[in-house]
């Protein structure tokens, strides 16, 4: 309504591993695709931002990685890492 201040962000700290990369991969190129949606879901129904933590925010290619992934599938890019 006029006059309301904007509704707070919403941010989600994403941590790749055991999260959307299964703990038990045997490498680093699995992600799961049930586990990808539901998270596309999520930031689609709160329009969050994805934060990446963990091991996969220190290294440029895994970064990208998920960028990508973001992209493809038109959701926001990283806010932060």
């Amino acid at each position: 309504a006029a006059g309301e201040p904007p509704p707070e962000p919403r941010v989600v700290f994403l941590a790749v591993d055991g999260v959307l990369h299964p703990v038990d991969a045997r490498d680093k190129e699995t992600l799961d695709p049930a586990c990808v949606e539901a998270l596309a879901h999520v930031v689609r129904a709160t329009r969050a931002r994805l934060v990446l933590a963990g091991p996969w925010r220190l290294y440029p290619d895994t970064r990208r990685r998920v960028e990508a992934l973001l992209r493809d599938r038109g959701l926001p890019p990283l806010l932060g890492a």
